[in-house]
């Protein structure tokens, strides 16, 4: 996940989240905002997955030089 998404899925969370915490938290005191609690859930997954998509990538290349001097 690169910066462009996740700027779009956090700013997405963060003005969804007052509309929904209203329909679904209206009484609350302090809402839990669940817009923005997913949005970065997702972010958070989606970027480690990345992130370790790119490791096994880099490993891959690094074990493909070794092996092959």
């Amino acid at each position: 996940m690169r910066r462009p998404e996740r700027a779009l899925y956090s700013s997405g969370g963060a003005s969804l989240s007052p509309m929904v915490t209203l329909w679904l938290e209206a009484r609350e005191p302090q809402p839990a905002h669940y817009p923005l609690l997913l949005a970065a859930l997702v972010v958070a997954v989606f970027s480690n997955a990345a992130a370790v998509r790119r490791f096994m990538a880099l490993y891959a290349i690094v074990k493909t030089r070794e092996s092959g001097t």
